[in-house]
């Protein structure tokens, strides 16, 4: 398993639904993304990594005074970055 794990010419990922995993020869697995990443109706290119921005921007939806939040620690932890 180890070997298989340090095999450079295989992708191996958990699959996207259920409990099993995929394995996939890396050039595939790169073509398929860049294709996928090429896809502009779903994906768009951004000129800067804007992350804390949007973070900045939710704390300050969230956190607003007037609005009462009721939210479990769980849900917290999901939506903090």
């Amino acid at each position: 398993m180890q070997e298989l794990l340090n095999d450079d010419d295989i992708v191996i990922r958990p699959a996207d639904k259920g409990s099993g995993i995929n394995v996939m020869d890396t050039k595939d697995y790169v073509t398929k993304l860049n294709d996928k990443m090429a896809n502009n109706t779903t994906y768009k290119h951004v000129a800067a990594d804007n992350t804390t921005t949007r973070t900045v921007y939710i704390y300050s939806k969230l956190l607003r005074k007037n609005v009462p939040i009721t939210m479990t620690n769980k849900t917290k932890a999901y939506i903090f970055p």
